[in-house]
């Protein structure tokens, strides 16, 4: 499952209110620094293994990939996401998608 990382690391002087710090002793503060930083995600993409750097909507997908949102239509593991959904429809690790383009011709 996709989510944050958090890693704690030792505050230096000059970081301010950039950290939370408790006493110890006397009067000496120790403070620590937190980082978030996002947990990558793979999901297939139809049919193709492909890595997602961070948590990621449906629409963030279709935008990353450059299609133009009126003429895909998208499944999330076998069901189909209508596209009012897609912004709120978050991809998560293991999720297989399929992006069908719509194409004209006579």
């Amino acid at each position: 499952m996709a989510g944050l990382q958090l890693a704690l690391s030792p505050a230096s002087a000059g970081d301010g209110d950039k950290f939370a710090s408790k006493k110890h002793g006397a009067g000496a503060a120790v403070g620590y620094n937190l980082a978030v930083s996002p947990v990558a995600m793979s999901i297939t993409l139809n049919g193709e293994s492909r890595t997602l750097s961070s948590t990621a909507s449906v629409r963030d997908l279709i935008l990353e990939l450059g299609l133009d949102e009126d003429a895909v239509a998208v499944e999330r593991n076998r069901a189909i996401v209508r596209r009012p959904r897609w912004a709120e429809t978050m991809l998560r690790s293991g999720d297989r998608i399929e992006v069908v383009r719509f194409v004209g011709g006579g």
